[in-house]
């Protein structure tokens, strides 16, 4: 009783650090965010004449839609921000409750694994503002936790049937994860006693109605779509390592992915006569090879490929059997290497992350400046670094957006993927961000359709042939707004 009043207690307080992570700031510096955000903010005004002449909606059944449905249906009177703070916070408690459901499946009873797990939602592209996926890949979990438990009620039918369509809804990366969460229980089963017979029927409704979804979507949307690409091994083999417990900080990446090498020989070590969960296994294999062989672009995202680490890693931990009594010790051992590295890395993840909010809100009182309804361009160079550096600089790279909800500039690049987001622009303009050193800015352009741009570490030649004879609005760390001298 009292242990398992402690290990409960740890569970709130590990969701609480989580959520404060994305809730403190007073807009969650997380990359592609903001940009969903605006979007979100509107689809709630197009009855505004200020954006329906730059904006309509285009609503479809796009696998894409979690945060557009929640802000638009859910919470309609709040606003963007705080909808989306509600958001994320609500897609860590999900995520944490699924990994705790699916330990108690594997093992029988409360897993300090499935505490490790939780902290796997700071994943990379969770950072990177995915978070209609990691709401997807919340939602899969408790699908492939119902799933181990094996119960064969109407109720249970019915509960994977809705996560199916919630993940199928939410993003197309969760619902194949899913599938493959289907595929190694019905191979692999988990109880002696049960057969593929058995298992079948909730693997069916575990798929079935996400697979209907997907496919309706496929043929009607990404059948059309050109743009599939896919990673160097080198890429893959970053995606698969680092992607899931990032700190923003080079050095503690290495010092923590060390940590857990160690901590999976040790318990490779103590492995030797417990054997494995077949369906973990499988489904975790299956998983690490999606990540080397699955497009990296794909309907309008980028690095795909390294969404279904997060997948592969969390079943990895529930791989071994639960440890005999020979072998506590050592399990707890390596449970607190893990859990050690991981306060280390949420405490720095948890600092910087907080001074990016920080560093976003003050560019967000420069975009303030910007004239209502002009259209603002966003030009910002990434420059070449370690991975930890790129992901820091993007936090930041749809600053812009934030001047939609507050100034409802026409923005060129807010998202309005056809077939992937409820949005179109009624007068498309140059989008062109992200921009590589060795790219081109297409100048002319830029100043034809746009008004003024937001300038992110631009080259001086760039910035005074785009500019002319404009005038600075303000600055902020090595960003500028100007506007553009016709």
């Amino acid at each position: 009783m009292r242990a398992g009043f402690r290990y409960h207690a740890l569970f709130l307080v590990i969701v609480g650090l989580l959520i404060g992570v994305v809730a403190l700031p007073e807009v969650p510096a997380l990359s592609d965010f903001p940009n969903h955000m605006a979007r979100v903010h509107v689809l709630t005004h197009l009855q505004s004449p200020a954006v329906n002449r730059f904006y309509d909606g285009a609503w479809g059944p796009y696998p894409n839609l979690a945060f557009d449905l929640f802000g638009v249906f859910v919470v309609p009177g709040l606003s963007a921000i705080t909808a989306g703070k509600l958001f994320l916070a609500l897609t860590i408690a999900t995520w944490c409750s699924a990994c705790v459901r699916l330990g108690a499946a594997v093992t029988g009873r409360p897993s300090l694994r499935a505490l490790v797990a939780c902290t796997f939602v700071l994943n990379e592209h969770f950072l990177q503002g995915y978070a209609n996926y990691a709401f997807g890949m919340a939602l899969a979990v408790h699908a492939l936790a119902t799933l181990v438990a094996e119960r064969r009620r109407a109720v249970d039918f019915a509960s994977l049937a809705l996560l199916s369509l919630g993940t199928a809804v939410s993003h197309g990366a969760a619902l194949l994860t899913l599938f493959v969460f289907c595929f190694a229980v019905a191979i692999g089963g988990v109880g002696k006693t049960s057969s593929l017979r058995s298992r079948l029927p909730g693997c069916v409704f575990a798929a079935l109605p996400g697979f209907l979804y997907l496919a309706h979507w496929t043929v009607r949307y990404a059948s059309r779509s050109a743009d599939r690409a896919f990673s160097p091994i080198g890429a893959s083999v970053k995606h698969l390592l680092f992607s899931i417990v990032p700190s923003l900080n080079r050095s503690v990446d290495l010092v923590v992915l060390a940590g857990f090498v160690i901590a999976i020989v040790v318990l490779a070590f103590a492995a030797r006569k417990r054997g494995v969960v077949l369906p973990m296994l499988i489904g975790s294999a299956l998983l690490a090879l999606l990540v080397f062989i699955a497009p990296s672009e794909f309907a309008g995202t980028y690095e795909a490929n390294g969404r279904y680490a997060l997948g592969a890693w969390t079943l990895a931990l529930f791989v071994l059997k639960p440890a005999p009594l020979v072998y506590e010790k050592l399990e707890l051992a390596a449970f607190g290497l893990v859990a050690l590295l991981s306060s280390v890395r949420f405490a720095v993840l948890a600092k910087t992350e907080l001074e990016l909010g920080k560093e976003l809100a003050a560019e967000r009182q420069v975009l303030a400046l910007f004239p209502v309804g002009a259209t603002l361009g966003n030009v910002t160079y990434l420059t070449e670094g370690d991975r930890a550096r790129a992901l820091r600089e993007r936090s930041l790279l749809h600053a812009p957006a934030l001047a939609v909800i507050d100034r409802e500039v026409n923005l060129p690049t807010l998202y309005a993927i056809p077939g992937a987001q409820p949005l179109v622009h009624k007068q498309p303009k140059v989008a062109q961000h992200r921009i590589s050193p060795q790219h081109k800015v297409d100048v002319e352009h830029m100043r034809a359709e746009l008004d003024g741009a937001w300038l992110c570490r631009v080259p001086a030649d760039v910035r005074e042939q785009l500019v002319g004879t404009g005038t600075s609005l303000g600055r902020q760390g090595d960003c500028e707004l100007v506007l553009f001298g016709k």
